[in-house]
């Protein structure tokens, strides 16, 4: 599958989010990660660039406990070390690029 995949791409991104319930129309990723791998020689995959933030929840928005629970992600992390949304999105581009 990867051998089709660099066929017509020089590079791969992975994502892994979690977010605050699984609605895409209301709820929110509260941490995002990315790892972009491309082909070296003889085939073997080779990291390129790579990113993982907490996310700030919108203004009034609450995390739910139960996402506190699956995920370990508490509110306090949110605020301390979230970044906001459009920080998180241009690193994610710069990744894409």
């Amino acid at each position: 599958m990867l051998d089709r995949l660099f066929a017509d791409f020089d590079h791969i991104l992975v994502l892994d989010t979690e977010t605050t319930g699984i609605s895409c129309k209301s709820d929110e990723i509260i941490e995002l990660g990315a790892f972009r791998v491309r082909r070296g020689e003889g085939g073997a995959l080779l990291p390129d660039g790579e990113m993982n933030r907490l996310i700030q929840l919108s203004p009034g928005r609450v995390l739910p406990e139960k996402i506190t629970d699956i995920t370990g992600i508490t509110p306090e992390e949110l605020r301390e070390k979230g970044v906001e949304k459009a920080a998180a999105a241009a690193e994610l581009l710069a990744l894409l690029e």
